[in-house]
């Protein structure tokens, strides 16, 4: 009898062995494709998260820019400083509305956000009053509100830490959250299979044969399940996921893979995971590493450069998460990757323009710490040497060179030297450059210039090092900035070669623009303060040369007077004493009256006219002055006077002057037994006098100081010739009014030295009368002192009123006057002139101007109100050409300086009775 089937046992068995495992199997095939999705989402989530953290360390490299710019300025007061400000604050907001979105779905973040724009907001108005008071020139109170800032700075930098823990905090989470998913997933995966090989073996049992079709259904029902598995693991197309064994061999490979890598699914299962990585990687063990990583803390992340088939390379990024069974023994890996090459790349290019924001930043501070350095320095080679090394420090160069220049005179130049250790041999070179190199066509043209190694040997104007080739540092491209000064002349250059890292960029070139601007200033200000320190020297020096030279003849004034007063001289001793105190006075007068020229010089007012002269009795006159002085000291002098040699548009004067200074100077400084030459000589289109002496000579270091105002070679207590040192200056003055040049060649110390004049010629010859007129002025002053019976008597006659509170000014011009037939009254203040005014009834009054009670001009004015055609002259101390402008504004009908000698105040007197005949005034007695 056939067996039947009990119905209630076959359904048990049916729903035990059919129905249950598909329905467990549909729930992981769907658990399954959820855990992917799961897992996608969570990667992103992480990807998120450090998006938002890099974008906020971003708004941290902001928030410090704005900072250094506000301080930078602050310190220097240089707009230069506030670019990183303004670039940093042109695009905070942009930045922080990007960090806002990306929170969007966070309220706690939005709400440090807001909080930080609203710190940023207080800041911006904050910076504003700061820049606005450094402009103003209120440092001291931008200072007091810096401190304000930078609690508002640090308030933003805390804000902003926090903001970054709390999604790094974040970012853990959902890594924890991803490390979960992917083991689910592991696991579902494996409990599909195993679930299914179950169901297998389960059909293979006889009495479940008649289920047979059940069992297709359901073998269909997990073949989709895997289909839809397979699908949404190959269909990422950004990402490659694959297993690996517990040796690390691949075991399953995608479509995903296959697109990353180009390696088919027999290609590449069965080879070990590290074919994917670099050479260099796989040398140092990095494929293991990373898997035994994984290993120990349960996940790894990897990245970096992975290879493809083809050899190319791509930056990677990943997860390589261990597969255990239920005992916990390692039975593989799953591995996610995909390519982040272009994220490299935003990160790359992101962190370049940070590193080069910072050495900016940097560069900045160097070059404010540079400004202040090198203007403490003490000596120019110091801050040279300060310049050289900073340069070459703030740039990043193995070599720097400094040179400081004077007209560009390279056989004189400055030049400080730094050189890195790279080039330590070559720190003994010390060649002066001839001017010759390249680097001149900086200087002639005011303009940088930087060139590649191979620009530069291409150059036209490169010459090499020549003859010192061997000593000098070989060049690695270069890099030059001129050093311009306040009236835009050149005043030597920087230069830079061998860059640290590559080429000389626009930047640096720039950068070393500012550098040198900085420089020149700073060299131009110690100039000026060495110069103003060597005019406090020399003025001091001037002030004590000139109370010794003016102390010195009154020494022996005083001394002749005191002896002449006593009356215990000989009439052999009383002409000597009258001649020492002739000579003595003759000696301050030669120095009042070059005083007097240094002023009109200095003033602008040192004018005198031109006629044709004939320098041939100008020489001779001034030969005539010093012929005694030499012959006192025994010294020769050869003349030789091209008489032929051409007239020329001067005043013979000022040109006797000229020429008496050099001779002067010549015979004061050569010793007893010497000799001094004069030549006059035509060449070309100028005529050459020249005084060369066998004396002490020039130091060479003194020759270009020669001819300054105030400038003497021995300045010191111990000097052997007196003067004040402005003759040599008076002189040049006036060579170069009358359009010539002067000059001096010595060979040194006690070579002597040769002074030299050059006029040019006039284009028409004068007469011989002319010249002979011109010598005959020329000794008209001797003749006029010596006076004659005429003279005498010119003024005999003529009542004049001496008014002067000095008492032997006023009887010296008394006896004086008396002496060519005058009729004299003197008064020593004008109190005592106005009283005596009406009784002597004078033609002509002679006042000083500077006198006790009631000056001169009160004198004049009442003078002139008792009769308003009366003769006034002034006779007065104060000599300079405004005093004189000021005295004939004032009604004076002249004005005479003092000190003056008989004969020229008699000229003067003859020259007014003259004017007065001709305009019948009368006269009195």
């Amino acid at each position: 009898m056939a067996p039947t089937i009990d119905a209630k046992k076959f359904r048990s068995a049916l729903l035990r062995a059919v129905v249950l495992p598909f329905i467990l199997m549909v729930g992981l095939a769907a658990a399954l494709i959820w855990q992917i999705e799961h897992l996608i989402a969570s990667m992103q989530w992480v990807d998120h998260s450090s998006q938002v953290v890099a974008q906020a360390h971003y708004l941290e490299r902001l928030i410090v820019d704005m900072e250094t710019g506000v301080r930078g300025f602050l310190v220097t007061g240089s707009p230069e400083f506030l670019e990183p400000y303004e670039r940093a604050e042109a695009v905070f907001d942009r930045e922080l509305d990007e960090l806002e979105r990306l929170v969007a779905d966070n309220q706690t973040q939005q709400e440090q956000v807001r909080a930080i724009r609203a710190i940023e907001r207080q800041w911006h108005e904050f910076a504003g009053e700061v820049i606005a008071l450094r402009r103003a020139g209120r440092e001291q109170d931008a200072a007091m509100m810096l401190s304000v800032g930078k609690s508002l700075m640090d308030t933003a930098r805390e804000r902003l830490s926090a903001f970054i823990q709390t999604e790094r905090a974040l970012r853990e989470e959902r890594l924890a959250d991803l490390r979960w998913a992917t083991q689910l997933m592991v696991a579902s995966g494996i409990g599909l299979t195993l679930l299914v090989g179950t169901v297998l073996a389960i059909l293979m049992r006889r009495e479940l044969l008649a289920l047979s079709r059940s069992y297709a259904s359901a073998l269909a029902a997990s073949r989709e399940a895997e289909e839809r598995y397979r699908l949404l693991v190959e269909g990422a197309r950004d990402y490659a996921i694959f297993m690996l064994d517990a040796e690390g061999r691949v075991t399953s490979w995608t479509r995903g893979g296959e697109r990353l890598f180009g390696y088919a699914a027999e290609e590449i299962v069965g080879q070990h995971y590290s074919l994917l990585f670099a050479p260099e990687d796989r040398e140092a063990g990095v494929p293991n590493a990373e898997l035994q990583r994984a290993v120990n803390d349960g996940r790894a992340e990897e990245s970096g450069w992975r290879v493809r088939k083809d050899g190319s390379r791509f930056w990677a990024g990943g997860l390589v998460t261990p597969l255990r069974d239920e005992a916990g023994n390692l039975r593989g890996y799953a591995v996610l990757t995909r390519d982040a090459t272009e994220r490299l790349r935003v990160e790359e290019e992101r962190a370049l323009r940070l590193a080069q924001e910072e050495r900016r930043v940097e560069q900045l501070r160097q070059l404010a710490e540079m400004s202040l350095v090198i203007n403490s320095s003490h000596t120019l080679g110091e801050m040279l040497q300060t310049i050289t090394e900073r340069a070459r420090a703030i740039i990043g160069a193995h070599q720097s060179v400094t040179s400081l220049t004077v007209d560009q005179n390279w056989a004189q130049a400055i030049n400080a030297v730094s050189l890195s250790d790279k080039y330590a041999a070559w720190r003994s070179y010390d060649a002066q450059p001839d001017g010759s190199g390249i680097y001149s066509l900086v200087c002639k043209t005011n303009q940088p210039m930087r060139l590649t190694q191979e620009e530069l040997e291409r150059h036209p104007a490169w010459h090499g090092f020549g003859k010192e080739a061997g000593k000098h540092p070989p060049i690695r491209g270069w890099l030059a900035a001129p050093l311009i000064g306040r009236n835009g002349q050149n005043i030597g250059l920087i230069q830079l070669s061998d860059k640290y890292e590559g080429e000389f960029t626009q930047e640096d070139e720039a950068l070393l623009v500012q550098i040198a601007q900085l420089a020149a200033v700073a060299i131009e200000n110690h100039r000026l303060y060495q110069l103003s320190e060597e005019s406090n020297r020399l003025k001091d020096e001037f002030l004590a040369t000139l109370s010794h030279e003016l102390r010195t003849p009154m020494t022996a004034i005083f001394g002749w007077m005191h002896l002449l007063r006593a009356g215990n001289l000989d009439k052999e001793q009383t002409a000597r004493a009258l001649d020492a105190i002739y000579r003595n006075a003759q000696a301050q007068m030669r120095l009042i009256e070059d005083l007097l020229d240094v002023s009109r010089i200095i003033t602008g007012k040192f004018q005198f006219d031109v006629m044709p002269t004939d320098l041939v009795p100008v020489i001779e006159s001034a030969l005539d002055s010093v012929r005694p002085a030499a012959e006192a000291k025994r010294i020769a002098i050869n003349v030789e006077l091209e008489r032929d040699a051409g007239p020329i548009m001067g005043n013979p004067d000022r040109l006797r002057q000229a020429v008496w200074n050099l001779l002067s100077n010549a015979v004061k400084f050569t010793p007893r037994g010497g000799r001094v030459d004069i030549t006059l000589r035509r060449v070309d289109s100028h005529v050459e006098i020249r005084v060369s002496d066998t004396g002490e000579g020039i130091n060479p270091d003194f020759l270009p100081f020669v001819f300054d105002r105030l400038r003497q070679a021995d300045s010191s207590t111990r000097r052997m010739h007196g003067g004040l040192g402005i003759g040599l200056s008076i002189v040049r003055h006036i060579v170069e009014l009358h359009g010539g040049r002067v000059g001096v060649e010595s060979e040194g110390k006690g070579r002597g030295a040769t002074f030299f004049i050059r006029l040019p010629l006039m284009a028409i010859r004068t007469t011989k009368g002319g010249a002979e007129a011109q010598r005959g002025a020329a000794g008209g002053e001797m003749e006029r002192a010596a006076g004659d019976d005429a003279t005498m008597a010119l003024l005999q006659g003529v009542r004049i009123m001496v008014v002067d509170d000095d008492h032997d000014a006023r009887e010296m011009i008394a006896t004086a006057l008396e002496h060519h037939g005058a009729v004299v009254r003197t008064a020593a203040t004008a109190a005592e002139a106005l009283r005596s005014f009406e009784e002597f009834d004078p033609d002509l009054v002679i006042s000083d101007i500077g006198m006790p009670e009631e000056d001169g001009y009160e004198l004049l004015r009442k003078l002139h109100a008792h009769r308003d055609d009366l003769v006034v002259v002034a006779l007065t101390a104060y000599a300079r050409d405004r005093d004189r402008e000021q005295a004939l504004a004032a009604g004076f009908s002249s004005h005479i300086s003092k000190p003056v000698s008989p004969a020229d105040l008699i000229d003067e007197i003859k020259r007014l009775v003259d004017e007065m005949k001709r305009s019948k005034s009368p006269f009195g007695g």
